[in-house]
């Protein structure tokens, strides 16, 4: 948290934000990928810019061969929906430390080539 904040005091966003999920962190910290935007938006990054950082900007970065990140009619109907939750969080960082949240993001639904999966 204290590294990412002073980047962020300097504006200096990151272009992306993934989970990084391994078997190291799964269980925690990282839990998937809703957290770590979670934790970008509450230490002073925007909806739009996490969602953009975690969505369209790393789908611009690999060719897959398919329009990814976007929901342009004609392109891929894979769609992660995820919600607005307020409560009171406690979320840690790679080392270790603790900060307490008053909302995150959660899953919600997931579409795949326009069909929800559960």
């Amino acid at each position: 948290f204290d590294v990412a904040e002073q980047l962020l005091d300097q504006g200096v966003t990151p272009h992306t934000i993934s989970s990084d999920v391994h078997r190291g962190n799964a269980m925690g910290p990282v839990f998937g990928l809703p957290t770590t935007p979670s934790k970008f938006m509450q230490m002073g990054m925007s909806l739009g810019q996490v969602i953009e950082s975690a969505t369209s900007t790393p789908a611009k970065i690999f060719d897959l061969g398919e329009e990814l990140g976007t929901l342009a009619v004609g392109a891929a109907a894979d769609i992660g929906i995820f919600e607005l939750v307020e409560g009171d969080y406690a979320l840690v960082d790679s080392g270790g430390k603790t900060r307490r949240f008053n909302e995150r993001l959660a899953p919600f639904l997931c579409i795949r080539d326009g069909e929800v999966v559960a």
